[in-house]
C-alpha cells in the first residue's frame, strides 16, 4: 500500500502566517520592539500560545516607526489585541506586505530611509 497525502493532511501540515505591518512608537530597536511584542503575547497566551504565535520581526525603521511582523495565522487576531501597536495592514505574503509598507515608509520619508526601502525590498519570507 502506497500512502500519499491528502490535500486536508497537506493542509495541516503546511504552516500559514500573516504577516502585519505595525506602527512602532516607542522602541529604539527591532530587539526592543521584538522582545515587548513577545512580552504582551505571553501575558495574554501564555508560553503555549506564543509558541504557537512565534512572531518573527521580519523589517523595522526606527525612522519611520514602521515594522513587519510575521506570525501564525491563527494567532493575528490575538496580537492585534494582546499588543499596544497599531497594526496598520495584515496581509497573507510578503510579496503583498511589502508594497503596503514601502507605501508607509515613503509617506513617512526621511533621510535615512533610502537603505530602509533597500532592505525592505529584500525582505523574504
Amino acid at each position: 500500500i502506497i500512502l500519499t497525502l491528502t490535500t486536508v493532511q497537506k493542509m495541516m501540515l503546511s504552516k500559514k502566517h500573516r504577516y502585519l505591518v505595525v506602527e512602532a512608537l516607542a522602541q529604539e530597536t527591532g530587539a526592543q520592539l521584538i522582545g515587548e511584542i513577545r512580552l504582551r503575547l505571553l501575558e495574554a497566551v501564555g508560553e503555549f500560545g506564543l509558541g504557537r504565535a512565534n512572531p518573527q520581526l521580519r523589517f523595522f525603521d526606527k525612522d519611520a516607526k514602521l515594522a513587519v511582523v510575521r506570525v501564525q495565522r491563527p494567532a493575528a487576531k490575538v496580537f492585534a489585541d494582546a499588543t499596544t501597536l497599531k497594526v496598520l495592514k495584515t496581509t497573507g505574503s510578503v510579496r503583498t506586505a511589502r508594497p503596503q509598507a514601502l507605501k508607509l515608509l515613503r509617506e513617512r520619508r526621511t533621510e535615512a530611509s533610502g537603505a530602509s526601502e533597500d532592505s525592505l525590498r529584500r525582505m523574504q519570507n
